[in-house]
């Protein structure tokens, strides 16, 4: 029998008791995990370190870090949070003047919490969220909690992932997929760069 090909996922849905439809999950999810990045934003906090986030009980075994950034130094600097290598070049839509982002990596937790049909997971799950940080030093998401796009003008963002299991591995290198979700739920796959990293010219996030 045929092994089926494995997959580099980088963005995840969270299946949520209660929720009826996928769309309706992936909204639930953004504002829990955005709720929570806010109410952990830690007192007197610098701008441009990351802290923890406290997820609900839930996902346990899963782990998300928040980080605030000037948006005229993400335009101008890019950044590197973990897993996430953020091109120069990258402009928030709507504009602000500082984001929260919001890096999530569901551990553990990825292949019973989603999965595809025909294709193994070897890598964790992660994900980004980005944020208008306007008013975080209240540790009180607002009211109207809306995920930003942040658009690519110049080199693609590279996604690092964890490296697979050796057992995963062994003799199916080229069967290694990057998997990326759009916001209407369509999957894109695509090789992995020269370095071995996934590739978009888009954050993905989990919406």
């Amino acid at each position: 029998m045929e092994r089926p090909p494995h997959l580099l996922l980088f963005l995840f849905l969270i299946p949520i008791a209660g929720a009826s439809s996928m769309p309706e999950r992936r909204r639930l999810a953004d504002v829990i995990t955005g709720d929570a990045a806010f109410r952990s934003y830690p007192n007197h906090h610098k701008t441009a370190v990351q802290y923890d986030v406290a997820l609900p009980e839930f996902l346990s075994g899963a782990v998300a870090h928040a980080v605030r950034l000037r948006t005229g130094s993400l335009l101008r600097h890019g950044a590197v949070i973990d897993e996430f290598r953020l091109s120069s070049g990258l402009v928030a839509r709507p504009h602000v003047r500082r984001l929260l982002v919001v890096r999530q990596n569901f551990g553990n937790l990825s292949a019973s919490l989603y999965n595809l049909t025909g294709y193994e997971l070897v890598s964790p799950v992660v994900g980004l969220l980005v944020y208008n940080a306007a008013g975080i030093g209240q540790r009180r998401p607002p009211e109207n909690l809306e995920v930003l796009q942040l658009n690519v003008t110049k080199e693609p963002i590279a996604i690092q992932l964890s490296p697979a299991p050796r057992r995963a591995l062994a003799g199916n290198t080229k069967e290694i997929l990057c998997a990326a979700f759009e916001l209407d739920g369509k999957v894109k796959f695509s090789g992995r760069n020269g370095g071995g990293a996934c590739e978009s010219r888009q954050v993905r996030h989990v919406s």
